[in-house]
Parts: structure tokens; sequence; C-alpha cells
């Protein structure tokens, strides 16, 4: 099997850079009938987003819209826990899980068996029960048809690939063998990609077929049996959904409007105007004017992806080990972040975002401006001043955008001189994924958000997505061995990790990103998923 171009979804970010999203919420609980909380809502809940899917097919999604309306319409075997938020509210817990189509699991001791028990009373939509064997199909599809989907599924194992068998000892047990010992996959089997289709429906709009795209089920949903039915789809205009009254978990809304809007102005009027109850992917410079006009709210909840600066270290000047610390040393991130980010946002060092679990906030303090230490690593580096370097820019990338004149500043004082290009974005990932460039501006983050996936591209040795070509086979070995290890005993290797790669500073890290979203004062149940997999939830 060969894996496509691309493979991980937010490789890159277009007009409305760093301006994500965020919620409101009411705590979730183990799905059963008995604690599902009943509608509530006597009137559609109106949402805005600036992302329009470009698919609703789990196996094709990469891009932040694609999976809004999936993770709301399927079902998937768990879901993400949930932790508090800002402001009383609430937000995912990437590393706590919660039954959903499966009450129960195990793993075994080498971490190459997983056993799901299903709960019985869900159904798809036209009331076939969902059973083990569909569970089998839609994992087997996604391998299959060999999208980003699978990338998920398979947590990037290709050779050999991941799963070694699936079998369903009976309709209500669903079994996963695997070639590769793996104890993280249950955030990864989480995510949409992890949605079961009906397969009688998939069978009849065009079935699956080898390395090829659905196109029916990229715009239609397969069986459904997830908390909503999607009952209007225009495609990049608008999604009608209504509550599933057969599924166990009952949504607190009704009936749920989505609006894909990508202007930034008529995002910012709807909501001051109260037009929309939930605002999503609105400017940093928006949410933060918003933040002070009556009856709306604006939480901003950090994820797991960050605004950086990448060097390519295979080539000069960025092949310079006291260049790069130079550049860290040169950088004012305090600055950047109240100017770039109007405050939403966190400082740290790479390699692991704050966000996610491994990371180690004692191994990861971001480094204070120092302009003597950065002259300093300059005069050891032996490099003729001015030293020049050109730094791309994605065409769109407003955060980007507006950084890369503060670095040019700053850069200047300790002798190097910076040009920026500005690329399409078409260009730009060429230029990056092919490793020809001197060094770049990014908004990043991984689609699953554990350590093994993340490092997994953005880390090891020889790969395209690799797109400062840091090489540690150290950083390898390590990755393999606590990908492997029990989650309780993976730390170590995470902190081994963080030393070795801070130590070669391959990046300069700006922020995390905080995604703040705008919500009328008629919002009273949101939770944050930055895959926005917790509709179920939202409601005035």
């Amino acid at each position: 099997m060969t894996v496509r171009s691309i493979v991980v979804r937010r490789l890159t970010r277009s007009a409305v850079a760093a301006c994500a999203v965020a919620g409101f919420s009411l705590i979730a609980s183990p799905v059963t009938a008995g604690t599902a909380r009943t509608a509530a809502a006597s009137r559609p809940l109106i949402v805005n987003m600036s992302y329009p899917p470009s698919t609703i097919d789990p196996s094709e999604g990469l891009n932040e819209g694609d999976f809004i309306l999936p993770l709301a319409t399927y079902t998937t075997l768990i879901r993400y826990g949930t932790k508090p938020g800002p402001d009383g509210t609430q937000q995912v817990d990437y590393s706590k899980f919660e039954p959903y189509l499966a009450k129960s699991w195990s793993i075994s001791a080498n971490s190459k068996r997983y056993t799901f028990h299903l709960n019985t009373g869900f159904h798809f939509a036209d009331g076939t029960p969902i059973t083990a064997a569909d569970v089998a199909f839609s994992f087997q599809r996604e391998i299959t048809m060999n999208g980003g989907g699978a990338y998920y599924i398979l947590d990037g194992h290709y050779a050999p690939l991941l799963i070694k068998s699936i079998s369903t000892p009976n309709p209500d047990t669903v079994i996963f063998n695997l070639n590769v010992a793996d104890s993280g996959l249950l955030t990864n089997w989480a995510q949409p990609a992890g949605a079961v289709m009906e397969p009688s429906v998939v069978d009849a709009h065009g079935g699956v077929a080898k390395d090829k795209v659905n196109t029916w089920v990229a715009g239609h949903i397969a069986g459904g049996g997830g908390a909503y039915d999607l009952v209007s789809y225009n495609p990049g205009v608008q999604a009608i959904l209504k509550a599933n009254p057969a599924s166990p978990l009952r949504a607190v809304s009704k009936e749920v409007i989505v609006n894909f809007i990508t202007s930034p102005a008529t995002l910012g009027l709807d909501a001051r105007d109260g037009e929309a109850d939930i605002t999503i992917g609105i400017p940093n410079a928006t949410a933060h004017s918003l933040s002070h006009v009556a009856g709306v709210k604006v939480p901003a909840y950090p994820a797991p992806e960050s605004e950086y600066f990448g060097c390519n270290l295979k080539v000069a000047p960025c092949n310079n080990l006291d260049l790069r610390l130079a550049l860290r040393y040169g950088t004012p991130l305090a600055p950047i972040l109240a100017r770039v980010a109007f405050g939403y946002g966190a400082l740290f060092t790479n390699p692991i975002i704050p966000d996610m679990p491994g990371y180690n906030p004692a191994l990861s303090k971001p480094a204070a401006y120092n302009l003597s230490k950065a002259k300093a690593y300059i005069r050891e580096s032996h490099l003729a001043t001015p030293i020049k370097l050109t730094i791309d820019i994605e065409a769109g990338d407003e955060a980007g955008a507006t950084i890369g004149p503060i670095l040019e500043d700053y850069w200047s004082k300790f002798g190097v001189s910076v040009s920026l290009q500005t690329l399409s974005a078409p260009v730009y990932v060429t230029t990056t994924e092919t490793h020809k460039d001197e060094s770049y501006i990014r908004t990043a983050g991984p689609g699953v958000p554990t350590v093994p996936y993340y490092l997994g591209y953005s880390a090891i040795c020889g790969i395209s997505f690799n797109l400062t070509q840091i090489c540690i086979p150290q950083v390898d070995r390590l990755l393999a061995e606590g990908g492997a290890a029990p989650t309780s005993r993976q730390q170590p290797y995470w902190n081994k990790i963080t030393e070795l790669i801070n130590a070669q500073a391959p990046r300069v890290t700006f922020y995390e990103v905080y995604f703040p979203i705008v919500l009328s004062d008629r919002v009273h149940s949101y939770v944050f998923s930055d895959e926005f997999g917790q509709m179920a939830t939202w409601g005035t």
C-alpha cells in the first residue's frame, strides 16, 4: 500500500490563520439511554463557521471543516472525554476516552490486540442495527481507499500494515490484531476516520475501490446513526441537521443550521448582531474586539496547534546550529503573541505542543529574548554578516505575513538579513515538502494529538513531511519504543525526545494557538473540540 501525498490534517492555514474554534460546554457523560440528555432547544441552533467542508467522507477528510458533519452524524467506537475549560466551560481531553458505540474495550499486555464490546441499541438511519461486522467493514474501507483516513486508522504504520486482521466472533464484539504494537490507537480511532458506515448504503452508491474516492459518499451520509441526521446539505453554503431520536447519544438541540461563511466581516457582523448563536473560525482581531461587546462572550481554548518558524537543516545557512540558536534568542516571543495573536496563545518551545499528552513544561520553557546572547551565537557561527535568509510565507497566512516583518526587524539587529517570499498555497506546499526552501513560517498541528503521530511525520528521518529535515536516529528509535509502550510508561521517552530535538533548535516556536469562538448569551451548552466533534452538546 502506498500513502498519498497528503496524510496529515492542518499542515497549513489560509486567511483565517490562527483563529479557529472553541466553545462553551456541558460535561458529557458515558453514553447510556438512562443518562442521555433530552433535546431541549425550541429553535434551531445557528452556527456560522469559516471552514466549508471539502468532503464529508471521513475516509478523505483532512482539513478543518471536513469533520463537523461526519462526527455529528456517524458513530465511532469511542469518544474523547472532557475537562474544564475557561470561564466555567468544558473542552475535550485527548487523554481520556468515553464509551460510544463500544461499551467497553481491552488492550492486550503487548498492545497488539484490541477488543471492543459494543452497545446494543445503536441503529443506522433506516433502523438496521449497527453490529461488529459494520465496524470491520468501515475500518477495512478506510484501508482499501487509502486516503487520509487510512493514515489515522493505521497510525502511519504501512510496512508492515498496522492491522493484521479484524475478527467479529459475535455481532457485539470486534477484535483487532496488530502487526505492530501500538498503545495509542484509542486517540486515533476516536477521530472521524473511525466512523462506522452502513455497508449496504456504500455498496449501493459506488462501493469501495482501491485507492479511489467515492464521490457519492463525499457529499452524502452513508447510513448515519449518530446524534444527528443530515437532512439538507448544500456544499460550501449550508447544512441542516436534526436530532436523531433513536440515538442513545441525545442531542441538546433538536435542529442545527450550519452556515459556511468565508467572509470575516460577515462572520463578525452576524456574531455582533446576534444573528448567530455560535461563530467558529473568526479572525483573532475580530474576536478580541467582540470580547468587549454586550450579549456575546469569547472564550478561547488551547489546542494542539502552533505558529512557528522552521529552518531547513540540510541547506545553508540553516545548517549552522549556532545560527539557529541565535534566531531562538533573538526572537521577541511575547510581543509576537500580543501583536499577532492578540493574546490568544501560550509560549513554549518545540517539539511537543502543550495541549498534547506527553508535554513536559519543565523541558519546554521558551527562550527569553536576549540580543547579547544572539550576537554571541552569531560570532560562534563564523558566518559572514549580513547572513542572508529567505523565509517562505503562504499566501493568505495573515499570522505569517504579520510575523515576517517583525523577524526582519529584530533579526537585523544581530546580522541576519531576512528576505520574505510569499508563495501561493500550491507552490508553498510543494516548496516546503520537496525541501527546496531555506526556511518558512507555518501554522500546523497533528490530526491526532499524540507524540508518535505528530513526530512520526515531523521529526523522523527521511520523509517529505519532515519539513526541517531534522534527522536524529535516536529520536526514531525512541518514537518506535515509546509508541509501543503502555501509555503510563511513555513519558520518559517523550522527555528524552524533547531534549534531543530542542538541542538542535530546528524551529522557533512563536506560540501555541488558542482558538477563540464567539457565543451569544443564548448559548448555555458547548464543549470545545478542534474537530468540532461535540455537536450533541451544543445548545441554547
